[in-house]
């Protein structure tokens, strides 16, 4: 009895697991890019990296349309399985629309501030444009299908893909750095690393029979969520990213150099409960099991980030000096203010999560909004004060806002 009791405790832990190890690696590729690129870079090409990215970041979460969130909430009202080869159909075309429309965009942003063309040139400014825009595309796809893997519960395949992810990012980094890096170089590393798995998915997935569904069902099932999700998802990555761009144009490029020397170390800590949330979201929706089986990947997030931010806290200055070099030492300030609030970001990021899978997603862009709205004003009106650190703080207190409105609405979802 006690033994079959023990195999039970294990398989409800290893989904939890599974994602904590995967998200681990996806997190340690784009780490150890950044320090790479911070020792081979200087603090201003540093910079550009950091905005593109940011730029990137943010028009891949608008092209997704919050289909990353409603595909976890979708098993109400969707038959994946019988019914998956029109939604992989309908994930591409969101991912192609993403390159027509926000893609540009993106691009637009990252050249009008990091102005390539004085610095790399113009065959080096058409690189940088044209990576921006596949790289957009590229994250709305890697999103979506991910999200579409867990809703259909193949952990493994979403752990493999994670893995592929993010050994390929290192070893590409690696052999970039080794070689004499540049901005463009460790842009087209991280491109690679973003198409290589969604490549091999494609390879490998076997043919699927005809579906049962239609595009339009499809679109009718994710759409009403995923409407309510791209509202919060886009707050939400204004204020994980904007702060970047906003620094590099209050402050110029070589503060957010300082900045995302800081970034990489101090979101670390978030890397487990940012990916745990997708399972919170999921078994939230579903609410056929005990509230512990429920909500345990929320607490192993949160100790995660424990785990990981307290040390890094404490020995932040020899972290920085050692990994980047002295001439770092401006991001340890910025480092300590973002470990303390990347756990105030996992109690938002986990609780954001149950929300979603509880159908309540306005509750989530109030919070969400609060957060934006902190790092954004603060963020601007503290940049040429106090360089990098202004939006270490500004992403504190957004953060601290955005928790404290997810806690308050959970407290009265679960009563």
């Amino acid at each position: 009895m006690a033994t079959t009791s023990g195999v039970r405790r294990a398989q409800r832990l290893s989904p939890s697991l599974i994602l904590a190890v995967g998200s681990l690696s996806i997190s340690f590729g784009p780490a150890i890019a950044g320090l790479l690129a911070a020792r081979s870079l200087s603090a201003s090409d540093r910079g550009d990296l950091a905005i593109i990215l940011a730029a990137v970041a943010i028009a891949g979460v608008v092209a997704a349309r919050g289909l990353d969130v409603s595909l976890l909430s979708s098993i109400r009202t969707l038959d994946l399985d019988t019914n998956l080869g029109v939604v992989r159909r309908h994930l591409s075309l969101r991912s192609l629309k993403g390159l027509r429309a926000e893609a540009p965009i993106a691009a637009l942003v990252a050249y009008l501030i990091v102005t390539p063309v004085e610095k790399y040139g113009v065959a080096g400014a058409i690189a940088l444009v044209a990576m921006s825009m596949i790289l957009t595309s590229l994250s709305c796809d890697f999103l979506t299908h991910r999200a579409l893997r867990l809703a259909r519960g193949q952990m493994t395949s979403v752990f493999a893909t994670d893995v592929s992810s993010g050994v390929c990012h290192v070893v590409l980094a690696a052999l970039i750095f080794s070689s004499g890096g540049s901005t463009v170089t460790f842009l087209l590393a991280t491109t690679i690393s973003l198409a290589v798995p969604l490549v091999i998915e494609r390879w490998t997935s076997p043919s699927q029979p005809p579906s049962q569904a239609s595009l339009e069902d499809v679109h009718n099932a994710l759409a009403p969520l995923g409407t309510s999700a791209l509202k919060s998802r886009m707050l939400m990555i204004a204020a994980f990213r904007l702060d970047r761009i906003l620094l590099g144009a209050f402050a110029g490029t070589a503060p957010v150099g300082v900045y995302a020397v800081a970034v990489p170390l101090g979101e670390a800590a978030a890397v487990v409960p940012n990916h745990l949330a997708n399972l919170v979201n999921l078994r939230a929706s579903t609410g056929d099991q005990t509230p512990w089986y429920r909500q345990r990947p929320a607490l192993i997030g949160l100790m995660s980030t424990a785990a990981i931010a307290l040390p890094s806290f404490v020995f932040a200055r020899p972290l920085v000096t050692t990994l980047f070099g002295e001439r770092y030492e401006d991001a340890v300030t910025p480092l300590r203010l973002l470990c303390v609030a990347s756990l105030v970001g996992a109690v938002w990021r986990l609780s954001e999560a149950e929300l979603f899978g509880r159908n309540l997603p306005q509750a989530t862009v109030r919070a969400s909004l609060a957060a934006a709205a902190a790092v954004v004003v603060l963020t601007a009106a503290l940049a040429r004060g106090l360089g990098a650190s202004a939006p270490a703080l500004a992403s504190l207190v957004g953060y601290f806002l955005a928790a404290l409105f997810c806690a308050v609405s959970l407290r009265g979802a679960r009563q």
